[in-house]
């Protein structure tokens, strides 16, 4: 759930699915393209940026695996009564988390959440 707050600052509230946050991103930019045509400069640049772009890219496949690995069993301990993490986000900044027991729980936690944060309120001092 997206919400913002009286200052016109973006939260995000909601369950976390897996296990753990994802700790690979990709970068913002890894262009580094000029209208003029590739140069040599432009060519050495291009090989320094592409081998750890695609060493980098190995590593984000090897997660993404692991999760789809991990998913059916995570999936299956939240039935058996494992805690949702319900969390904040600044934007696509982690902020904070709360665990909530329960599919109802953690839905009413995540709207509650939403609406202390709507108002201006901070979560970390309400929840725990």
């Amino acid at each position: 759930m997206k919400v913002r707050d009286d200052e016109r600052h973006v939260w995000r509230v909601s369950r976390r699915w897996l296990p753990w946050r994802r700790k690979c991103r990709m970068p913002d930019a890894w262009s580094n393209a000029s209208g003029t045509g590739i140069e040599v400069i432009d060519g050495i640049i291009f090989l320094v940026l592409i081998v750890p772009l695609l060493l980098w890219s190995v590593v984000i496949l090897l997660e993404m695996l692991l999760l789809l690995l991990v998913l059916p069993f995570t999936l299956l301990g939240r039935l058996l009564g494992s805690p949702w993490p319900v969390e904040v986000r600044d934007g696509w900044t982690f902020a904070w988390e709360t665990k909530v027991v329960g599919w109802e729980q953690s839905e009413r936690a995540v709207r509650e959440i939403a609406e202390i944060l709507r108002h201006g309120g901070r979560p970390w001092g309400h929840f725990g």
